[in-house]
């Protein structure tokens, strides 16, 4: 059972890393860019020439990997929940930065339903100038009914009544997953066929996260801009070689999104929102 404040005062140590080209490249490939050769707008993420690392990078640096059981939570029965990104500048390549994260928040839903925990990343260069903050939160289904007495925020997210400003196909390859490992989530759920099988599934899944970075493409391929935030739910998983119908709606200074399979008539991201600088 959790305690609390054990878990509140879980120390994750910095992590101290640089990223480099080919980091860079990985990542780009590993959420399908690169599908086109001839886009210009895809290759600064995926080939060397002005590269820039893609916008959602963040989420993949300085993780502290397994940390879950050392913090005595019941890692079997973790799901990871949803995942938001606020980035202050572009991620600097070849340059020494600095993640620290914290468990930012917990939540008791009940001995039922499991628990909930927030965990923030602060990624900074070595002079302490900002340049990400990540938030991951975990459902943990095995954890609840603690005594936990702060109630979880309600998600007021609605889609607008009207059709949606743009839709997006993204679709992803059969081996996208065993690309995307390489930027650091080895996991083999998302790789070894008996591992998915032990899990519940009929084969690997894809990664959350890579599903979090196809939707920061589809609202970028729609808008355009600087993206500065970005949130949502990963509500159901996807499959490596699936194809993502994202509708996107504009509202006030904010971009509202969610994904599904239309193959499956399943929605694999739901709750998403976006706020992009110097958008048209």
């Amino acid at each position: 059972m959790i305690d609390e404040a054990e878990l509140r005062a879980f120390s994750f140590g910095e992590i101290q890393f640089e990223v480099t080209p080919r980091d860079a490249i990985l990542y780009g490939l590993g959420v399908g860019l690169g599908n086109d050769p001839t886009d210009t707008n895809q290759l600064r993420y995926v080939y060397e020439s002005a590269l820039e690392a893609f916008p959602t990078m963040p989420v993949v640096l300085g993780s502290p990997g397994m940390w879950f059981a050392k913090a005595g939570l019941d890692w079997r029965k973790i799901v990871h929940g949803a995942q938001s990104l606020t980035n202050y500048r572009p991620v600097p390549i070849g340059v020494p930065l600095v993640a620290a994260s914290r468990v930012a928040a917990i939540y008791d839903r009940g001995a039922e339903r499991g628990a909930v925990v927030e965990v923030d990343r602060n990624i900074a260069t070595a002079d302490g100038t900002p340049v990400a903050t990540t938030v991951s939160t975990y459902i943990c289904r095995g954890d609840g009914g603690f005594g936990g007495t702060v109630p979880e925020p309600v998600d007021d997210w609605a889609a607008p009544d009207r059709a949606p400003d743009a839709v997006v196909t993204l679709p992803t390859l059969p081996q996208q997953a065993l690309i995307y490992r390489l930027s650091g989530d080895i996991n083999p759920l998302h790789a070894d066929p008996a591992a998915a099988a032990k899990a519940g599934f009929d084969r690997p899944i894809l990664h959350g996260l890579c599903t979090y970075g196809l939707m920061a493409r589809g609202v970028l391929d729609s808008f355009g801009g600087r993206l500065a935030e970005i949130s949502g739910r990963l509500s159901r998983p996807l499959f490596p070689g699936e194809t993502l119908k994202l509708c996107a709606w504009r509202d006030a200074d904010s971009v509202l999104f969610e994904a599904s399979v239309p193959a499956r008539q399943t929605r694999v991201f739901a709750a998403g929102r976006a706020r992009l600088e110097d958008a048209e």
